[in-house]
């Protein structure tokens, strides 16, 4: 799932959450999931050469966790190397402490997302891939 089909991540880490203790709403979304897998069994990742420069893109979110049970927010970011191209990096997690308010949740997806930034930077340039790149988040 991580690997190659990123639309499920969310929710797959949902029902795992849910394992120990399944409840008939667990169950049905499950074979939600399985009914949705099968209807796009032609859909997949496409990795294809970029005409246009390598611009790095990237997006960072996170959902503040009031209404989960431990509090802890999600955080989210994914990257990619061209405004219409497969996502290179990606994350989906519980933060590891509780955000005391949205704008801490907020800052804490965004110093994830910085540190994955700077590594995917200094990757390209060790690997010599020129990137068109803002310093805007």
């Amino acid at each position: 799932m991580t690997g190659t089909r990123l639309d499920l991540c969310y929710v797959l880490t949902k029902l795992s959450q849910n394992m120990a203790k399944p409840t008939e709403s667990d169950l049905n979304l499950a074979k939600y999931v399985l009914r949705y897998l099968n209807g796009t069994r032609e859909q997949c990742l496409q990795f294809k050469n970029s005409e246009s420069p390598l611009k790095l893109t990237r997006f960072c979110n996170s959902d503040c966790g009031a209404s989960f049970k431990d509090r802890r927010s999600i955080t989210g970011y994914n990257f990619q190397l061209s405004e219409k191209g497969s996502l290179i990096s990606w994350l989906s997690r519980k933060q590891p402490t509780v955000a005391l308010s949205t704008c801490e949740a907020e800052y804490i997806s965004l110093a994830s997302a910085v540190q994955e930034l700077k590594f995917l930077r200094q990757l390209c340039k060790d690997m010599n891939i020129v990137i068109d790149d803002v310093l805007s988040m």
